[in-house]
């Protein structure tokens, strides 16, 4: 091999080198960029959560759940944030794990409460809730991981 091969040969590899750089720093740049966008959407769905409105409809769902008065539009308002949340985890614009930091507490015992309701409207049409399933299918699966 002349020097002249060993040259070419050397600068093809550099060039390599540069092109799987390159690809490692879009990678990294595309999540960070997740990253930040999650918490963003996040802390969008905090402060709905956290609306006077929403507020007054939660207050309104955990009346209706205790005093058994089925399911109210207050109940229905709240099923259909975590609807949402459940979408936005499954399309991945907000990670799990910021779901289960954010919305455990909160998402996990209305889970509980509307199940039969969510289980009845599911007879009628498999998507029904769909999201609002994985979503507690999600966070049961982040709660397990960080018990272990």
């Amino acid at each position: 091999m002349s020097i002249g091969d060993r040259i070419a040969l050397t600068a093809a590899l550099a060039g390599v080198a540069a092109a799987v750089a390159a690809v490692a720093a879009v990678w990294y740049q595309v999540e960070l960029a997740r990253g930040i966008s999650s918490i963003y959407n996040t802390v969008r769905m905090e402060s709905q959560w956290r609306s006077p409105e929403m507020l007054m409809s939660r207050a309104g769902a955990a009346d209706a759940i205790i005093h058994q008065h089925g399911q109210t539009d207050d109940v229905l308002t709240v099923m259909t944030f975590f609807e949402q949340l459940g979408y936005l985890v499954k399309e991945k614009a907000i990670r799990a794990e910021a779901a289960w930091e954010a919305f455990s507490d909160w998402s996990l015992p209305y889970w509980a409460a509307c199940k039969p309701f969510v289980a009845q409207q599911q007879q009628v049409n498999i998507t029904y809730w769909e999201n609002l399933v994985d979503l507690n299918r999600e966070i049961v699966a982040v709660e397990a991981r960080r018990r272990t």
